[in-house]
């Protein structure tokens, strides 16, 4: 029985943690979980666990788990990690600073037919801390208590952090690879100047076309508003046009768009996306910057 257990952990921490997994918390954590964290205190049922792990992967959305010590007695199982990532939004009351933690983590799990029932969590905040400040920051205090709490306070808060470091992430800083974290498996995208995308790796596929024509992208957030489930995000997209689009040669020249979008989100991890953008003005900015194109080749 030990032997499963310990299988149960790995797999929980591989599938939930590392694969981001949709179904990994209803998969291996009983709908009665319990969790109690060193430094944010307790954890109820699926979506405390949820909240919790949605948390690190917005601070962290390339974050990658390492079992380093695995031991089991009767229905416990002690777990002893290393979680890497790179800081992408706000933790610890500390803003972004792109740059790289290595975490130390223990957990205590209690395993009740075949589920994880109950989890003690203790991890190195003071060294993920260190490693977001520099010397000179931590020498004789911040000059503020930095507290760790659920970040952010509600699931609403949650869906609006998600989006807006997705956004911010892919567009602005080009790291699409926070998607894995922050895009549900069968994430679906509707735009109605474009096909469906029907999954996250299709929706990466348009990013990437779309930064094949365009580069120098700034997509300017103007307005994040949430609700429920739901984000609505009001923005400006600016970028130089480097590939043909629309069927138009590349200009050089920049094209700005406006845009409006709704997300519908659950902890963290967008589900769905509707968008429409002023897809007429960059056709008519496109168009209007073929003259010059034509007029510099007739004179070469």
């Amino acid at each position: 029985m030990s032997e499963k257990n310990k299988a149960l952990v790995r797999d929980w921490i591989e599938a939930g943690w590392n694969q981001r997994r949709d179904s990994a918390i209803e998969d291996f954590c009983a709908e009665d979980f319990s969790g109690q964290d060193a430094r944010q205190g307790l954890l109820w049922g699926h979506d405390g666990i949820g909240r919790l792990m949605a948390q690190m992967l917005i601070a962290f959305p390339d974050l990658k788990v390492r079992v380093d010590d695995l031991l089991a007695e009767d229905d416990l199982v002690v777990c002893r990690t290393t979680s890497t990532g790179t800081h992408r939004a706000d933790f610890l009351g500390i803003h972004a600073t792109g740059r790289s933690i290595s975490m130390s983590t223990i957990v205590h799990f209690r395993i009740e037919g075949g589920l994880i029932r109950q989890a003690w969590r203790v991890w190195d905040a003071f060294g993920v801390l260190k490693s977001l400040t520099s010397s000179e920051e931590l020498k004789g205090g911040l000059g503020f208590a930095p507290e760790i709490r659920d970040l952010p306070q509600s699931e609403t808060d949650l869906n609006r952090a998600a989006l807006n470091c997705l956004l911010d992430g892919v567009w602005n800083h080009g790291k699409i690879d926070i998607s894995n974290s922050l895009l549900a498996e069968d994430f679906v995208l509707r735009d109605p100047n474009a096909p469906a995308a029907y999954s996250a790796d299709q929706w990466r596929i348009r990013i990437a076309e779309v930064g094949q024509a365009f580069s120098n992208a700034r997509f300017e957030i103007q307005s994040l508003i949430a609700e429920g489930d739901a984000v609505a995000c009001r923005f400006r997209f600016d970028a130089r046009h480097g590939g043909k689009w629309m069927g138009f040669p590349a200009t050089g020249a920049t094209i700005s768009s406006d845009g409006a979008l709704i997300a519908r989100m659950s902890l963290g991890r967008c589900l769905a996306l509707w968008q429409v953008r002023d897809e007429y003005g960059v056709y008519q900015q496109l168009q209007n910057a073929q003259p010059v194109v034509r007029a510099a080749s007739a004179a070469t």
